[in-house]
């Protein structure tokens, strides 16, 4: 087997997540990162992203890239992940040579701060887009596309996995994001520090948010988000509204790290975790998210036995991303094959 994965290394990037689960599992494999598409003088890049419909300015030379690399790779599938710089050209010649193309799609296409005319032209020649929500599925296949199905997010137990949670001692903050900000998160951090919570904020854009500047601590790294884990009483799980989401990448990552989790209400989040208190407990509103944090916040036993139940439920369930890309794997290849796709795959 040969994977060629688009996609960026370094952090929590899925594309990295990947690369790491086709090495554990054998599969001959090479990346080659979406960042190179956007190289490019700052004033070009702006041109094109601001002009052209976010248009990454490499776009063309990375698709012949791609193009090349397969040739000389031969892969049996290729894999991109997210808003991946592969426009219709670029899919029409892989097709052409016989490789199957498979979207891991982690945005909503359609969601204003990712929206791109080229991306959406190029979703039709897909062999399969594998969405990690629901709410676009039906968008998806109105696109064009040939087949689609939800996959989750997951996580990778190289960078997540619990340490130390027992220790009541370490634990310097009462609630902890990890994420970037936009109003609507914004709202229910905003609720936390009124009733006197102050939460500890990590990610993208808080600074815009005077309230909130003084709980801002920049942007953390895995290793880091682990200390941060388990450091925090509560650990605050929100989606993006404007990205339609269900759930996030820090729904899986959140639990697997060892945390007790304030998730936000949504069928996602239901169907991931299970009922009201089985494993984490869930809010609707700013009211409900206040009154849950603060009687966590007093209770230690009640936030130790979720915090086990949340990272049994996650780490025992198949949802690593090595578990992600055997599912990818397997899928693409029976729709290649014999285009039949699995029953669980809604084909156009």
């Amino acid at each position: 087997m040969r994977l060629l994965i688009v996609g960026n290394r370094g952090g929590t990037n899925v594309g990295g997540c990947f690369e790491r689960a086709a090495i554990a599992a054998r599969i001959e494999v090479a990346v080659l990162e979406s960042r190179q598409a956007m190289q490019a003088p700052g004033w070009l890049r702006r041109a094109n992203w601001y002009l052209l419909g976010r248009r990454p300015a490499r776009l063309r030379s990375f698709g012949r890239m791609l193009v090349e690399t397969a040739t000389r790779f031969k892969p049996d599938m290729i894999l991109a992940t997210g808003i991946a710089p592969l426009d219709r050209g670029t899919l029409k010649a892989l097709n052409s040579q016989g490789i199957p193309v498979a979207n891991y799609l982690t945005d909503d296409p359609w969601s204003p701060a990712h929206r791109a005319p080229w991306f959406l032209r190029a979703l039709s020649c897909y062999t399969v887009v594998f969405s990690t929500r629901h709410s676009n599925m039906a968008d998806l296949g109105h696109a064009g596309c040939h087949a689609v199905a939800y996959l989750p997010f997951g996580y990778d137990p190289g960078l997540h996995f619990r340490e130390d949670i027992e220790q009541p001692e370490d634990r310097e903050n009462d609630v902890l994001f990890i994420g970037a900000a936009d109003r609507n998160r914004a709202a229910y951090c905003l609720g936390l520090l009124e009733s006197g919570i102050r939460p500890a904020l990590y990610g993208d854009y808080w600074g815009q948010f005077e309230q909130l500047r003084q709980c801002w601590h920049g942007y953390a790294q895995p290793a880091e988000v682990r200390r941060l884990s388990r450091q925090s009483r509560l650990q605050l799980c929100l989606v993006r509204h404007a990205n339609r989401d269900g759930h996030t990448m820090r729904s899986f990552e959140a639990a697997a790290l060892g945390g007790c989790l304030l998730m936000e209400d949504t069928f996602e989040h239901r169907t991931i975790f299970g009922p009201e208190r089985e494993a984490v407990l869930y809010f609707k509103s700013v009211t409900e998210l206040q009154d849950s944090a603060c009687w966590l916040l007093a209770h230690d036993g009640e936030r130790r036995r979720l915090a086990r139940a949340a990272h049994a439920r996650i780490t025992e369930g198949a949802n690593t991303y090595a578990d992600r890309l055997r599912t990818i794997l397997q899928s693409s290849s029976q729709f290649a094959q014999n285009g039949a796709a699995p029953e669980w795959i809604c084909t156009r």
